[in-house]
């Protein structure tokens, strides 16, 4: 991958992370450094006689963006006197500096974490943007020693974008004269059917060939190049996709993963909203402005909810890889939220509105809408959901503190 790679300098012990993984990258490669460092200024506060950190001149904020570049190019000499390493300090959002960067590159290179907690909270993670606005691959260092050897492992879904890095995890693999893992993950069907052992071997194999005729069709197009002598393995496991690729990246000195949107789930979107507009129609009654608008927050209140019960089980995967089951019992409990919560025993009402709010989400909004919930409930619940999303921040971050990497 000769050419240039751009690596986001901020002073953390994370962005020395990712410069040291660039050096040794573009060392493999032959690629240039550019090495950019953005700065913003902190406003001047005067909030009701707050007045918060006390704000310096955007010259010094510029000033430390270049003693930081300074010093990174450094370790660069220091590190491999024979790349060629360019700076750049520019005024402007991280991310938004770095997308605009990444025209052009080859790779754009960051810290897993950055500049802190409260601020990486305030302007939102860099990387993450990154994965969304950057036009070339954006590799994501975490904390601690780099692998140098071990294969590729990537995941592939037969989609556009599964075939893309695929082909960019081959190439990566021809450089470092590495392998390729190629990991495929399909979901088992209903725990009804999961006794058909014959079922089950047909799905899978299914998706094995489903990633072999990815491979095929990536081999076939670097044919005749270092590349096509890359060993790739598909493998097919069962269970959610990004469980199956950190199961199978304990060996690993790379995964290779994409984002992409979904556009085919706006279809629930707008057919629940066509539902609800033929039930407000036929409910032959007069819903004010006031009844209306407690409509639509207890619906935010209850896709708050439902994002801070998911969140929390995505964060135990932090100490239970395994999660899948969870996520096919929150789906069997979602069905329950189909039907008014009025019908289900006493307990169980309890328990869809507090523990897992399904109930809360589809039920109370419309009791809200129909003049059949007190204003006191409405503050009481918008309250409580405040509560739990903090709660949730919390535990997500309490989370992220204490992983460790996908070994451990």
């Amino acid at each position: 991958m000769a050419g240039r790679i751009v690596v986001g300098i901020d002073g953390s012990e994370q962005s020395a992370h990712a410069l040291e993984w660039a050096v040794s990258r573009a060392r493999l490669g032959g690629a240039q450094l550019e090495l950019i460092s953005a700065y913003t200024s902190v406003p001047d506060l005067n909030f009701y006689g707050y007045h918060g950190v006390p704000s310096q001149p955007v010259e010094w904020y510029a000033e430390f963006s270049g003693e930081l570049l300074e010093a990174a190019a450094a370790r660069v000499r220091e590190l491999a006197p024979e790349l060629t390493c360019t700076l750049s300090s520019q005024l402007g959002h991280p991310a938004h500096v770095l997308a605009d960067a990444s025209e052009g590159a080859d790779a754009v290179v960051v810290g897993r974490r950055g500049l802190g907690g409260v601020r990486s909270a305030l302007m939102g993670s860099v990387s993450n943007r990154l994965t969304i606005h950057a036009k070339c691959p954006v590799i994501v260092i975490s904390e601690g020693e780099a692998p140098a050897t071990g294969p590729i492992v990537v995941g592939v879904d037969g989609s556009e974008f599964g075939t893309n890095a695929l082909r960019y995890a081959i190439t990566e693999a021809a450089v470092r004269g590495s392998s390729v893992r190629a990991v495929a993950a399909y979901e088992l069907p209903h725990p009804a059917l999961r006794d058909d052992p014959e079922l089950v071997a047909r799905m899978q194999a299914d998706v094995e060939a489903e990633a072999t005729g990815a491979v095929t069709q990536v081999l076939d197009e670097v044919k005749g190049t270092n590349a096509a002598s890359v060993n790739v393995e598909p493998v097919a496991v069962a269970g959610p996709a990004a469980e199956a690729i950190l199961g199978h990246a304990e060996d690993a000195q790379l995964i290779v993963s994409v984002r992409q949107v979904q556009l085919w789930n706006l279809v629930e979107v707008v057919s629940g909203s066509i539902v609800i507009g033929v039930g407000v129609v036929r409910l032959n009654a007069p819903i004010d402005a006031k009844h209306a608008l407690a409509f639509l927050g207890l619906l935010t209140v209850g896709a708050i909810l439902l994002y801070c019960f998911w969140l929390v089980l995505a964060t135990g995967a932090f100490w239970v890889v395994n999660m899948w089951f969870l996520s096919e019992l929150f789906e069997g409990l979602f069905q329950t939220g189909r039907w008014p919560i009025g019908i289900y025993p006493g307990w169980l009402r309890y328990s869809m509105t507090y523990l897992v709010p399904i109930g809360f989400a589809v039920t109370v909004p419309a009791q809200a809408m129909t003049h059949r919930l007190a204003w006191t409930t409405v503050a009481l619940a918008v309250g409580f959901a405040v509560v739990v999303f903090f709660v949730t921040r919390w535990f997500w971050r309490f989370g992220l503190r204490r992983y460790s990497g996908a070994s451990a």
